[in-house]
């Protein structure tokens, strides 16, 4: 335990038992172990920073979606998250917060690379030891560093963005001649290393504990809620676990304590069915509930520079009156998210029947469709055949498949599609078996279908006859609506040609009649429907 404002050290217990003569006279505050996720913070804390105009948000959408790696001669990195699975669009903070590893992965590869986070542990007093080398595995903390040096490192974010090197003795008071003289050691000045804005962000996000979740139950030992202290912006903590359990790490501060606990065994054995979480976190928060009694928790304060701003947590842009998922984060000054029209989901003018950008040459079927930028085929996959990636895409109004936006539009002298219904007319009164006529041409031609709805339920539509792969012409026979047989009640109803392309495109022919099956029955060889609106003669009012 240190005291992050001045680095003094208030507690260190290197072993478990000095007197055990094999293991126990060893600091393993001192040792080099794998840190695992303890590392994260400072691999997303890279890609908060702006680097030459390249920077992530707290919200900024990372997809965890599978990821392989080409390690050149033949070898392959595919990392995986420690639950088995993949969570499709994930904001930072929570990737951060729930301890995803393929986010992290992602962020180091496409933010941070080696160079950077090399420069950052230099600056953070983090020394590796000399045999490492540095890849896309030290994102989940594959190069080992020392508690002591973590401790200093984590101490940076708790102190506002300074290091403060750690030290043990604060003064040596020996005798000369009889009398008692203090030797003071001349400590090296506090080095700002990141701007406190940023650390306030850092401190903002690892305190958040609604985030989280589902990896972690609230209120968990990585807070101090036992003792009713809030959390949010108080008390930050991050868990650490590496393969086969060998380390077991709990990492977390507030404003006047930092605590550092690792578990492991002396000679580097696996402990098996345990975590950080489970293991490490009680006894951090052993400690740093008993630190209270000395240094009560002070809230993180902002220092400037960080401000809030309403965003769609679904996109990770600023929000917009379609968002399923409206809430508020923080950023950095001028590091804003972009604007819902810049972020992967993009609603765009086209005609839909070729699903081409509308303009002066395909003027009739116009529509508003969303689709989705990514570059990432994996996460395109995920949207398009996982459950929980089809439900995501259905609370964002993305139609299945997903499509990207299209790059080309509509282009003077293309075929133009042709479908409508030519017979029976609008506003016509139909009854009986009702022959339905049209036409649905078109390039890229797949099928169509006939539909009906209530016009008092005109979202709801029901088939009148099974999907035809075939383009009829102009005045065809598309399909019978048997109304009587149907047992179709009396009323306003619509009726619909569905036709649909090739590339997933659609138009939809919509006509409004009025069934009413208590008109006589029509004479053999005459249309099953009566007058239209405009042919009914209404008698004039005579006087008297």
């Amino acid at each position: 335990m240190t005291d992050p404002k001045t680095g003094a050290i208030r507690a260190m217990v290197g072993s478990h038992d000095f007197n055990d003569e094999l293991a126990g006279q060893v600091n393993n505050a001192l040792t080099y172990q794998q840190p695992g996720s303890a590392i994260k913070p400072f691999v997303y804390m890279l890609a908060l920073q702006n680097n030459d105009g390249s920077f992530l948000t707290p919200a900024s959408i990372i997809w965890d979606v599978p990821i392989i790696e080409d390690l050149g001669a033949g070898g392959i990195y595919e990392p995986e998250n420690i639950d088995r699975r993949f969570h499709g669009a994930v904001p930072l903070r929570f990737a951060l917060q729930n301890s995803y590893n393929v986010p992290t992965v992602k962020v180091f590869r496409d933010y941070v690379g080696v160079g950077r986070f090399a420069n950052m542990a230099d600056e953070f007093g983090l020394k590796f030891p000399e045999e490492s080398f540095i890849s896309l595995a030290s994102a989940l903390g594959s190069n080992e560093v020392t508690l002591f040096d973590l401790m200093g490192a984590y101490g940076v974010f708790a102190s506002g963005g300074q290091r403060i090197p750690l030290y043990a003795i604060e003064r040596i008071t020996e005798s000369v001649d009889g009398e008692a003289v203090e030797i003071k050691r001349e400590r090296p000045a506090p080095e700002q290393v990141i701007s406190p804005a940023l650390a306030y962000l850092m401190q903002n996000i690892l305190s958040d504990d609604r985030a989280r979740q589902p990896s972690f139950e609230g209120g968990s030992n990585l807070t101090l809620a036992r003792l009713g202290i809030p959390t949010q912006n108080t008390v930050a903590a991050k868990t650490g676990t590496t393969n086969g359990s060998r380390d077991l790490w709990t990492m977390g501060f507030t404003r006047n304590a930092v605590v550092g606990v690792w578990l492991g065994t002396s000679d580097n054995s696996p402990t098996y069915n345990t975590s950080g979480a489970r293991s490490a976190a009680p006894v951090w928060n052993a400690v740093m509930s008993a630190a209270t009694n000395w240094y009560p928790p002070i809230p993180f304060e902002n220092p400037g520079g960080v401000i809030a701003r309403e965003i769609c947590r679904s996109t990770g842009t600023l929000s917009f009156s379609a968002c399923p998922a409206p809430t508020t984060d923080l950023f950095l000054h001028e590091q804003y998210p972009p604007p819902a029209d810049q972020g992967f989901l993009q609603r765009l003018t086209v005609d839909s029947w070729s699903l081409l950008r509308a303009n002066e040459f395909c003027p009739s079927h116009i529509v508003e469709r969303n689709f989705a930028a990514i570059g990432d085929a994996a996460a395109l996959d995920w949207l398009n055949s996982t459950e929980e990636g089809s439900d995501f895409a259905e609370r964002l109004g993305l139609g299945i498949p997903v499509r990207p936006p299209p790059q080309q539009a509509c282009a003077q002298g293309q075929q133009l599609p042709l479908i409508n219904i030519s017979s029976p007319n609008e506003g016509q009164v139909l009854y009986g078996a009702v022959e339905i006529r049209g036409q649905a041409q078109a390039p890229d031609f797949d099928r169509f279908e006939l539909l009906y709805a209530s016009a008092e339920q005109p979202e709801t539509f029901y088939p009148i006859s099974a999907s035809l792969v075939q383009m009829p012409q102009y005045g065809t026979p598309l399909g019978t609506w048997d109304t009587i047989a149907g047992q179709v009640a009396n009323g306003n109803y619509i009726l619909r040609l569905a036709a649909s392309s090739l590339n997933g495109g659609s138009i939809n022919f919509d006509l409004n009649v009025t069934l009413d099956n208590s008109l006589a029955s029509p004479e053999p060889g005459e249309p099953a429907f009566g007058p239209t609106v405009e042919e009914i003669i209404i008698p004039t009012p005579t006087s008297g």
